[in-house]
């Protein structure tokens, strides 16, 4: 299990790595804006692995626990990227007029919350066997995917990238499919080493299942980055996080009843500890915007309640 995970981590790596310039080209040609392709396209591509997961984990293994707080985990998981972010950079790190992942970040928000307190109330309303919340949170990402465009269609694409455009969309396409096939692998055989230590579903779909469905997110940003593209970067992460959160739909239409009558509510703390890394973010983000900053602690901070939340969940959610 350990070798299939560190394969299809370095396949992951390579191929992520890329995938941010193809994205840049891919805007200059079209118009359509780095923020925006960044939340739609790289939040789909590189959340593919947690829909395979947490379906397979709802349909299959019968097992609501692990398919949530997969989805939930791997949202801590992602901003968490954005602390590494703000300890990586000493200059000014966002572009001011740059709405469109501020809004994604409330969206996020919102929904979270959503969920939060559909696992508190264990909501078992259904509309056609899905839990109505399920509903409201598939026409919210609906709903952004075109609000966003029309907060990002004003802005003017990178010229800093060239290249011909059929072979990009190629390389892209070839670059995303590996991803989502060696994610697919890392959490699975994640999932393998976890189950052997014979760990709660909660814990397991939390920490070890989040991480390595995340991967994607990790190698993408971190390379979005590199290339001057930190809107990209921090669109990834949270176009990701509400396509995770629109992924509780089909994994509710795979299992008989509402999840959220189902679920642990350990979830709930896993949901507000997301909540609270987002509004550190974008209060980061924002701090960063306004001026050029050499180090601050926010990122550390952010770090260490990852962290503790981990020891927590170590504590409590054990088998």
């Amino acid at each position: 299990m350990w070798v299939r995970f560190i394969i299809s981590s370095l396949i992951i790596f390579f191929a992520g790595r890329r995938l941010p310039k193809y994205v840049r080209i891919i805007s200059a040609h079209t118009g359509i804006g780095e923020s925006y392709l960044g939340l739609i396209a790289l939040g789909a591509i590189t959340s593919f692995p947690e829909l395979v997961t947490s379906l397979s984990s709802s349909s299959l293994l019968r097992d609501p626990d692990l398919a949530l707080s997969n989805i939930l985990g791997s949202n801590i998981f992602n901003v968490t990227i954005i602390a590494i972010l703000f300890i990586w950079s000493g200059e000014m790190f966002f572009n001011k007029g740059d709405k469109g992942n501020f809004l994604a970040a409330f969206l996020g928000i919102l929904m979270t919350t959503l969920v939060g307190l559909a696992i508190l109330q264990r909501s078992k309303f259904t509309i056609l066997g899905i839990c109505y919340l399920s509903w409201l949170l598939l026409f919210l990402y609906l709903f952004s995917i075109r609000w966003l465009y029309k907060v990002d269609r004003d802005k003017i694409p990178s010229q800093a990238e060239k290249g011909k455009i059929g072979n990009i969309y190629l390389k892209g396409i070839f670059s995303a499919l590996l991803i989502i096939i060696a994610g697919y692998e890392a959490s699975f055989s994640c999932k393998g080493i976890a189950n052997a230590m014979h760990w709660e579903s909660s814990f397991v779909g939390g920490l070890f299942l989040a991480v390595a469905t995340s991967l994607p997110e990790l190698t993408v940003c971190l390379s979005a980055f590199k290339i001057g593209s930190p809107e990209m970067a921090i669109g990834n992460v949270f176009g990701s996080n509400i396509f995770n959160l629109a992924i509780i739909f089909p994994i509710d239409l795979f299992y008989p009843g509402s999840i959220f009558s189902s679920v642990s509510r350990y979830q709930i703390l896993i949901a507000l500890e997301g909540i609270f890394l987002t509004i550190l973010a974008m209060a980061g983000i924002a701090y960063r915007s306004n001026r050029k900053v050499g180090l601050i602690p926010d990122g550390f901070f952010m770090i260490f309640i990852y962290f503790f939340g981990f020891l927590w969940m170590f504590h409590n959610m054990k088998k």
